[in-house]
């Protein structure tokens, strides 16, 4: 009779806490970093792990504002990305100064808003707050979030 070899298999739902986990100490790690290198003013933590919605396969996405960013958006990119932890969770870090983000929340950019409305901010939380007033002005101004995008609904509907 043969012996019979069983592999060891986690659970799917298991392994999807445990990179849930992964991905929020990535973030917290980042953010550490971010704030001791280049004292910034706040990181927002949005995307599908903000919202609790992150899958087996999801990355960590990232706002930082404010600090000693370079003024060159491609520098500054490849600034923030060398702070990403060497192991941990695959991350998007995108990086604005507190002028290019504010100015993006008021012209509706679609970015600015999704951080603001299902964003968290790990680091910086009365910036944030600031930040968050002024979302919610635009949306007591009709701006509404759909399955697909942002749409700004006409007073009386």
């Amino acid at each position: 009779m043969g012996r019979v070899i069983s592999s060891v298999r986690h659970d799917e739902p298991e392994l999807a806490r445990e990179r849930s986990l992964l991905r929020r100490k990535t973030a917290k790690q980042f953010t550490r970093l971010a704030v001791a290198e280049l004292q910034t003013r706040c990181v927002i933590l949005f995307g599908s792990t903000a919202k609790g919605t992150d899958g087996l396969d999801s990355d960590v996405d990232v706002i930082v504002i404010g600090g000693q960013l370079p003024a060159d958006y491609f520098a500054r990119g490849i600034r923030v990305n060398r702070l990403r932890p060497k192991r941990g969770a695959p991350m998007n870090v995108f990086a604005y100064s507190e002028d290019e983000f504010e100015r993006m929340l008021a012209n509706c950019h679609v970015t600015a808003l999704d951080a603001m409305y299902e964003g968290i901010p790990l680091y910086g939380k009365r910036y944030f707050n600031r930040l968050k007033r002024k979302f919610d002005d635009l949306v007591k101004a009709g701006w509404r979030r759909t399955r697909a995008a942002w749409i700004r609904v006409p007073e009386g509907n």
